[in-house]
């Protein structure tokens, strides 16, 4: 009997150790000036920008930016709409927003693009997209800003803004159009990961674009279906945390790794949350706000919290 309590003993207790060793590589910081789900952020020159993002009123038009060796948020000019579901990425020293759904056309995708100099700290007009887009993926490679996926006329088409032209022209097109995907970057390829089908099912999907190329390829698919995930690179690894889905409702936490060409969990993600921004600065990746519950409850539900998870 002796044993038997030992033995179950140092089970719990290597569990616990176990479950301490997977929470110690995130860390809650400062919390964001304002609650939201749908919100997008990004990271440049040594700081995160995180902006809008929607609760119980509707797309916000806030937008912050966060000092790592301070820990705290600054609030900046405001974005020129209330924007929820929308891209963010900067290149050249600048922040480029484009799409999402608009306050100022009462919830309707835009095709809006503006432009933050946070040198003047003002924002200018860019040429619109091709077509209206939200619940989408845009980030920024070679110099270049994609949009992937999404809802809006031909959502299908990959979408690319070349600002030294100030020009918009299109790529191949995904090969699986879907919404609510999550989007990252890693050794100057884009994967596109998740979200919903055109039928409304969460996908376990994997596209690889390759921009040099021009060409899509099939990543391993993820072991499980995520819709509105949040994904970052750290060097080569791609992460991707919470998600949610809508039958039967569920919000998660799991933490995927993408490395070797597999698909393995990590540290789960300590506020399970779907619809959150995320951004990498060196080897810490971000996670902000989100919605904790899922489907209509998202908005009841937009979260301040932000988590950083730190690479080895």
């Amino acid at each position: 009997m002796k044993a038997f309590r030992f033995g179950l003993a140092l089970g719990l207790g290597l569990v616990m150790l176990a479950q301490g060793s997977a929470f110690a590589a995130w860390k809650t910081l400062a919390p964001l000036e304002m609650a939201g789900a749908g919100l997008a952020a990004t990271s440049l020159d040594g700081r995160v920008y995180v902006g809008g993002g929607r609760a119980l009123t509707g797309p916000q038009s806030t937008f912050d930016v966060y000092d790592p060796k301070a820990n705290s948020w600054l609030p900046l000019t405001a974005l020129p709409d209330g924007l929820a579901d929308f891209g963010m990425a900067g290149v050249g020293g600048k922040l480029y927003v484009a799409g999402g759904s608009s306050a100022l056309a009462k919830g309707q995708p835009s095709a809006a693009l503006w432009i933050y100099d946070p040198a003047s700290t003002r924002w200018t007009r860019g040429p619109d997209m091709p077509a209206p887009r939200m619940n989408y993926g845009f980030v920024a490679v070679g110099g270049k800003l994609y949009g992937i996926g999404g809802v809006g006329p031909e959502a299908g088409r990959v979408f690319v803004f070349d600002p030294v032209s100030g020009a918009w022209s299109t790529a191949a097109a995904l090969p699986h159009p879907r919404r609510a995907l999550a989007v990252a970057v890693s050794g100057a390829r884009i994967y596109a990961i998740g979200g919903l089908d055109s039928a409304g099912a969460v996908s376990s999907a994997v596209d690889i674009f390759d921009p040099a190329k021009g060409t899509w390829s099939a990543g391993p698919a993820l072991p499980e279906g995520r819709a509105a995930a949040t994904a970052g690179a750290i060097g080569t690894t791609v992460h991707l945390v919470g998600g949610q889905r809508l039958q039967p409702l569920k919000t998660y936490d799991d933490h995927f790794v993408l490395t070797g060409g597999a698909w393995s969990k990590a540290a789960a993600l300590p506020t399970p949350r779907h619809g959150s921004a995320s951004a990498v600065l060196e080897k810490t990746w971000y996670v902000l706000g989100g919605g904790a519950g899922a489907g209509v409850f998202t908005d009841f539900t937009a979260s301040d919290v932000v988590e950083a998870y730190q690479a080895d």
